[in-house]
C-alpha cells in the first residue's frame, strides 16, 4: 500500500501538472525556458512538489475527524503535568519506556513513536497525519496542514466568535467613540452588557443656578424687589 501511494501520488501530480501546463503554456514555458538545465529541473520539481502538497492536503481534509488532529497537536504543545503523571514518571516502568531505542538495546522502542501500519493509515485523520509525517518527512506540508487545521477547528477563527465580540451582551459600552469623541451617556449599560433602567442612587441631585439675566438681556426681578 505504501509503495502504491508513493508511486501513484507523484504520477497524479505529474498528470495534473501536464494538464495545467497545456493551459498555462505561455507563463510556465517562459519560466522554464529562461533557466539552465539544472535550474529547469529545480523549477519543475518545485511546481510538482507544491501541487503534490495541495493534493495531499485536499485528501486529508476530506476526512471527518480532522479536528481531532488539531486537539491532539495542541495537547502535545501544552502537556498537562499532574501528581499522577509525576508519580508515573518516577516509576521504573515509565523510565524503561521513555528510554531511547538504541541498536543492540534490549528495551523495545516506545509504542507512541511507532508509526502506524499501512493498513491503519486510513482509519482516522490522526493515523493519516502520522503516516504523512513519517513516510514523507516534509516539514512544509506539516506546517500547511497544522495552519489550515487551526483556521478550520479553532473557535477563535469561527464567524460565531466574531458576532459575539460585537454583541453588547459580551462587550460593555465604550466611553469613547471610535473617532475619539466622548459619549454623553457612559452609564447607560452595565459592565456585563445589561441596560440600566434607573439612575444611580448615590448620584447627587442636579443644582440649577438661576441666571440673573433674561435670554433677551434684561435683568430678572426677585420677589423682594431687589434689583441686581
Amino acid at each position: 500500500m505504501a509503495m502504491l501511494l508513493q508511486v501513484a501520488l507523484p504520477l497524479l501530480a505529474a498528470v495534473s501538472w501536464g494538464w495545467e501546463l497545456n493551459e498555462n503554456d505561455d507563463s510556465l514555458a517562459k519560466i522554464i525556458e529562461g533557466c539552465e538545465w539544472t535550474s529547469r529541473q529545480n523549477v519543475i520539481s518545485e511546481i510538482l512538489l507544491d501541487r503534490y502538497r495541495k493534493y495531499a492536503m485536499y485528501n486529508f481534509f476530506l476526512l471527518d475527524d480532522v479536528c481531532a488532529v488539531h486537539e491532539w497537536n495542541k495537547n502535545l504543545k501544552e502537556p498537562e503535568f499532574s501528581e499522577n503523571n509525576e508519580a508515573e514518571d518516577k516509576s521504573p516502568t515509565s523510565a524503561q519506556n521513555t528510554q531511547e531505542h538504541i541498536p543492540g538495546n534490549n528495551f523495545p522502542p516506545p509504542a507512541a513513536s511507532n508509526p502506524p501500519v499501512n493498513s491503519s493509515c486510513a482509519k482516522s485523520a490522526k493515523d493519516f497525519f502520522i503516516c504523512l509525517s513519517n513516510q514523507l518527512g516534509d516539514p512544509t506540508l506539516n506546517a500547511m496542514l497544522l495552519d489550515n487545521l487551526e483556521v478550520a477547528c479553532d473557535p477563535r477563527f469561527s464567524p460565531v466568535s466574531a458576532i459575539q465580540k460585537r454583541n453588547s451582551k459580551y462587550v460593555s459600552k465604550q466611553k469613547f467613540y471610535s473617532w475619539g469623541g466622548k459619549r454623553n451617556n457612559p452609564n447607560v449599560f452595565y459592565p456585563w452588557g445589561g441596560k440600566r433602567n434607573t439612575g444611580r442612587v448615590h448620584r447627587q441631585p442636579k443644582v440649577v443656578i438661576r441666571n440673573p439675566f433674561h435670554a433677551w438681556g434684561g435683568k430678572r426681578n426677585q420677589k423682594d424687589d431687589n434689583v441686581f
